[in-house]
């Protein structure tokens, strides 16, 4: 199974793997455009919500892409709809902007 790479990004634009080494920008290539995503609540982990289309290689998730960044979770995103089968839930709003990082050896 293909999984992204989660990275966050900090307050001056700087992206970050989970082990806390710092992605060099020329490193980092956009993929697409920034993207929502409306996710039913609960979300733990965005990253399970993106792996999952992914997996079903939707046409959301660009090409040639190995890693994310994702909005954090804010609750004056929620809401509250009806899905395709009539049950409301709670739905938060996540922005996701999609990246082909390149893996260099240390």
């Amino acid at each position: 199974m293909i999984r992204l790479e989660k990275l966050t990004q900090t307050r001056y634009g700087s992206l970050i793997r989970s082990d806390g080494t710092i992605v060099e920008s020329e490193d980092a290539i956009l993929r697409g455009r920034i993207t929502t995503f409306v996710v039913r609540n609960p979300c733990v982990d965005i990253a399970d919500f993106i792996n999952e289309m992914v997996e079903r290689d939707s046409s959301l998730i660009p090409d040639s892409t190995n890693s994310f960044v994702a909005s954090l979770f804010n609750c004056d995103t929620q809401h509250r709809r009806k899905d395709g089968k009539g049950s409301e839930g709670t739905y938060s709003v996540y922005a996701v902007q999609f990246y082909y990082v390149i893996k260099r050896n240390s």
